[in-house]
């Protein structure tokens, strides 16, 4: 055992364990080294950092390494800086941690509070690559893709490259971003918040931001890039209660075919286990190549056999872009593919999980609430979607599952949100084992599935239009914030409404929102009655606007004829206005008015007198006020006056249906007989004759041709 108390001792433990072809070098090899610092805070600001064991080669054989054990005694570890890019080297506090299979070698209880490393190959703030066991460090540091790097890189915040039998990284958290954004970097670059490639990661959170430049494939995840049971020499892949809250930003923007495997826990997954974890960091791709396509979920991209078991996404997943590919874009999972697995054994299955993230793709993709696409896989059951899913695209779009490749997978017990107004699957259907619930329906269905056996450590409830939903608790932080989603409400309104329509702004809406509908009778038509949940509501206008309850809402509506209102009574002014008084009154009568102006708010009278020869029995007196006003009928005193009060506005007297007691005599023009009786006007002609009848106004009454005699009825009389 040895002790370390300063960083000069700590830098010379690193020459120790660096290869001289003379002096060989020391492994540290069942030895455990302690820091024990001064006020548990080491500065290495003074230097550029030199990895302890960072490895290399003699005659064949891979030597430098550190295959002891280190304890970092809790100790905050300032100013690590390393800007180096040594063709295969690893890079971080330490190279490589190599137990040669044994599980001994261990890094534990160390802290990196600051520093910026900035490196390739292997590059990670702890630990550059792993066979050991890292526990319960933690990574403040900035970890950088080097600008000259040109070969495929591993980086992550606690290790780089995380590989063997024995291999471990338990317990710990990375804070520091994570970029690699030189635009000039053509190789394959493996990132994750704790490890870029890795394969056993239990209890470890990422906070940091990763951002990424693509020009080849990419595999990128919150926690681990790439997870794969054949790095791990026949193990089994575990990523078990991990999370990240950190967001990702990837562009892709090679000039050739290429992949992106983006995930919030891990871009890559094969051959294990990835249960009871968490993504609420927001996940953004870009794809500026039209020859690229994504495997991009909320929790994994792309799983190639296994089991994701207990997991959710809460982030933002937004994918950019106008790719000529498909993209596989779920909010838990990519893509589903055991078609090329290492094991055909391990089942492919994605079972109790649930994505409560909003979903947007704006390139064509298989998109599915879970899954984007299902390629090959035993099962896909109990998960649910309560996120809102929007696609600018034309994608395969469905509220479980966007689309599946002749899969034989079988689906039970998935819930929607029916308000969403999506289907199960991406043609716009349900398929057996997707269904669309209410709010209420999915507490239920939702405490059925994602129980403690499961990992589930609290149950789904709806209260006042919100819906909680289970957390796990136990997936890096204890202190795991509460899943609060707003749910939406649908609206139904009427069907097979008569004489006008209703129409709304939205077809469903959370509690709060506002809500607007508009109102539009037909001509001759008024709203009687508008009706929301058996409320009747008061309408001023066209519009009506109401906030959001917290339940499903149901509008009726009822329309009516527009009743005739009584003139309102102008304001009057200071001075008095005048009014001009228009007679229009038909043959065989004449008026006599007592005045054709008349002052704003006095009275008129008229007399009326029915020439010889005709008769009245069928005369109408009418009048209305102003040009738009309508027709009232007027009667007239005992002495035969008739009387209109209370003038403010023109007035218009019509005089109708005076008839002469007998036929009219026979009008010859020019070989036509015109001639009217008993309220019918008859031409005859002796040829074939355009006939045109034209009221005194100037209105055209009729017009056809005529040949013969012609009866023209439905005239009104005095026009």
């Amino acid at each position: 055992s040895y002790t370390i108390t300063s960083a000069a001792q700590l830098a010379g433990m690193a020459k120790l364990a660096l290869w001289d072809p003379i002096r060989g070098c020391v492994e540290f090899e069942g030895k455990t080294i302690t820091l024990d610092i001064e006020g548990d805070e080491l500065d290495l600001s003074a230097h550029e950092w030199f990895p302890i064991g960072r490895g290399g080669s003699y005659n064949s054989k891979i030597v430098g390494l550190f295959k002891g054990s280190f304890d970092g005694g809790n100790c905050k570890i300032k100013g690590l800086y390393i800007d180096d890019m040594t063709a295969n080297a690893m890079y971080g506090l330490f190279g490589n941690l190599n137990a040669d299979g044994d599980g001994t070698a261990e890094i534990k209880n160390v802290h990196i509070e600051s520093g910026h490393v900035r490196a390739g190959y292997q590059s990670a703030g702890v630990c550059g690559m792993s066979s050991g066991t890292i526990s319960n460090c933690t990574n403040a540091a900035t970890i950088e893709l080097h600008p000259d790097a040109n070969v495929n890189t591993n980086l992550g915040g606690i290790c780089g490259y995380s590989t063997g039998k024995v291999s471990k990284v338990i317990n710990c958290t990375n804070s520091g971003n994570i970029l690699a954004t030189n635009e000039n970097y053509m190789q394959s670059p493996y990132i994750g918040g704790i490890c870029g490639s890795g394969g056993c990661l239990e209890n470890c959170t990422n906070t940091g931001a990763i951002q990424v430049v693509l020009q080849n494939f990419g595999y990128i995840g919150g926690v681990c890039g790439m997870a794969v049971m054949a790095i791990n020499a026949g193990v089994q892949t575990s990523i078990k209660t991990c999370s990240n809250t950190g967001d990702i930003s990837i562009r892709a923007i090679g000039s050739n075919m290429n992949t992106v495997s983006a995930g919030g826990v891990a871009g890559y997954f094969q051959g294990g286990e990835l249960v009871e974890s968490y993504n609420t960091g927001a996940i953004t791709i870009s794809i500026e190549n039209s020859e690229c396509w994504a495997d991009y979920g909320g929790v994994l991209g792309s799983n190639l056999s296994g089991t994701i078991r207990s997991c959710y996404n809460t982030g933002t997943l937004t994918l950019l872009g106008n790719s000529s590919y498909y993209s596989n874009f779920g909010g838990v999972c990519g893509s589903l593919d055991k078609s090329n697995a290492v094991d055909a054994s391990i089942q492919t299955v994605l079972a109790t999980c649930y994505n409560a993230g909003t979903m947007t793709a704006e390139t064509f993709a298989c998109f599915g609430g879970i899954v984007g696409t299902v390629w090959t896989a035993e099962s896909v059951s109990g998960n649910f979607n309560v996120g809102k899913l929007e696609s600018s695209s034309n994608s395969n779009f469905g509220a479980i599952s966007g689309w599946e490749d002749g899969s034989s997978a079988s689906y039970s017990d998935n819930g929607y949100l029916s308000s969403s107004g999506l289907h199960g699957y991406g043609d716009g259907t349900d398929k057996e084992g997707m269904t669309g619930l209410t709010p209420s329906e999915i507490v239920t269905a939702i405490n059925q599935q994602l129980t403690s056996a499961n990992g589930w450590q609290t149950t789904a409830s709806l209260h006042d239009g919100k819906l909680t939903m289970p957390k796990l608790g136990s997936a890096g932080d204890e202190d795991e914030d509460d899943v609060i989603i707003d749910v939406p409400f649908t609206i139904t309104l009427p069907t097979n409404v008569e004489n006008g329509t209703i129409t709304v702004d939205k077809e469903s809406a959370i509690a709060g929102e506002t809500i607007t509908l508009t109102i539009a009778p037909e001509n001759g038509f008024e709203l009687e009655s508008l009706t929301i949940n058996g409320e009747a509501a008061t309408v001023t206008g066209n519009t009506y606007t109401f906030t959001m309850p917290a339940e499903n809402v149901t509008i009726t509506v009822i329309f009516k004829e527009e009743e005739p209102s009584e003139p309102e009574k102008p304001v009057i002014p200071d001075y008095p206005d005048y009014y001009n008084i228009y007679m229009d009154a038909c043959e065989g009568v004449t008026a006599d008015t007592s005045t054709d102006v008349v002052r704003e708010g006095s009275s008129m009278t008229f007399t009326l007198e029915v020439a010889d020869g005709y008769t009245a029995e069928n005369m109408v007196v009418k009048f209305k006020r102003s040009m738009f006003g309508y027709w009232e009928t007027v009667t007239p005193d005992a002495d035969g006056t008739y009387q209109i009060r209370n003038i403010y506005t023109d007035i218009y007297i019509q005089i109708t249906g005076v008839e002469e007691e007998n036929p009219t005599g026979i009008e010859q023009i020019a070989g036509v007989q015109v001639y009217t009786r008993n309220g019918s006007l008859f031409i005859q002609t002796p040829q074939q004759e355009q006939v045109s009848v034209i009221s005194v106004s100037g209105t055209v009454l009729k017009k056809e041709t005529v040949l013969g005699l012609r009866q023209f009825d439905g005239l009104q009389r005095g026009v």
